[in-house]
């Protein structure tokens, strides 16, 4: 029997085999110093996704 579709709650950002971060399907991003919502980092990055992924990334990779 072929397996079905896989559903996930969360993806793992990955730097090599090493996870970096996860984010979640409820808009979480999840680092071993603590979370973030991500909503609340785009509006305050005044909706620039770049910025934001930038800004939450930039000491982790």
């Amino acid at each position: 029997m072929a397996a079905g579709p896989v559903s996930c709650r969360f993806w793992a950002l990955l730097r090599g085999s090493a996870p970096v971060a996860l984010v979640s399907a409820e808009g979480r991003f999840s680092f071993d110093d603590g979370s973030v919502d991500l909503m609340d980092e785009y509006i305050r990055h005044n909706r620039r996704m770049p910025g934001m992924v930038a800004n939450l990334l930039m000491d982790r990779l």
